[in-house]
């Protein structure tokens, strides 16, 4: 019976071994891809090899978050990255981090951080 414990043991150990490495290629993949406006879940389960719903599921189980607010974090995470040390315009960053409209990373960055890029910079 003892062996059964270590054996349930490893292989739970293993399962999120697998789930941690399964997250850590997708955080990968999302960063190579961060300027691709077309990012999406549908393309992060293809590059993976799993289906979509096991994509979210697994995500959401590690995580907490859906691929997309994962794909979400990243873009604005590396827009704050961008505004903090370089002097590009906030415009070049939006299409840089994967927006096709500047209003709308404008949008969510003000969403996401409580202030706008453009106070951002100057705070």
């Amino acid at each position: 019976a003892k062996y059964n414990i270590y054996v349930k043991e490893f292989e739970e150990n293993e399962k999120t071994r697998r789930d941690k490495d399964m997250v850590q290629k997708l955080m990968e993949i999302i960063k190579a891809n961060i300027s691709n406006a077309d990012l999406s879940a549908d393309y992060l389960a293809g590059e993976l090899c799993v289906s979509r719903s096991g994509l979210f599921s697994k995500v959401k189980e590690v995580t907490g978050k859906t691929p997309h607010e994962l794909i979400m974090d990243t873009r604005i995470n590396e827009a704050v990255k961008l505004l903090d040390t370089t002097d590009k315009s906030v415009s070049d960053i939006s299409i840089l981090v994967g927006f096709n409209s500047p209003s709308y990373f404008s949008k969510c960055f003000t969403k996401e951080k409580g202030v706008s890029p453009y106070n951002w910079r100057k705070a």
